[in-house]
């Protein structure tokens, strides 16, 4: 009996260092946009736990919409944030994402009528024209 548990010990011991060592760690930045449940919506995914503070802003053909700063106090690692564009004509837009080392931007089609927002990005992965995001 001693000798099962002192075996079984040793495997569990053994497993957990395997996957440890198999589970690389990364610093890399991961900053996308990504489709939202709800109609005229789009969340912002972010991943870094070196960053101090992140600013996602909004541009269409004007310029500058909106700019949201995320402090490093308000996220460990990272975060998911919802947008909601219903507010906004139906057009062409660009969410970027920054912080101290990295800008990423991504465009962005939104049509009010269907409140279906589109990200290029978007194109290469689901279904051909599948709607990910409308009003029923």
């Amino acid at each position: 009996m001693k000798l099962t548990t002192t075996l079984l010990a040793a495997l569990v011991m053994l497993l957990s260092v395997t996957a440890g060592a198999t589970e690389p760690e990364t610093n890399e930045t991961v900053a996308k946009v990504l489709p939202s449940k709800e109609a005229g919506f789009v969340k912002v995914l972010y991943l870094n736990p070196t960053a101090k503070k992140v600013e996602v802003k909004f541009y269409g053909e004007s310029g500058l919409i909106t700019k949201d700063l995320i402090r490093a106090s308000r996220f460990e690692n990272g975060f998911i944030k919802v947008y909601d564009m219903s507010e906004l004509k139906t057009g062409e837009y660009r969410v970027e994402i920054s912080d101290a080392g990295k800008t990423v931007s991504y465009p962005i089609s939104y049509d009010k009528d269907k409140s279906i927002v589109w990200a290029k990005q978007w194109d290469s992965f689901g279904y051909n024209n599948q709607i990910i995001s409308a009003n029923k």
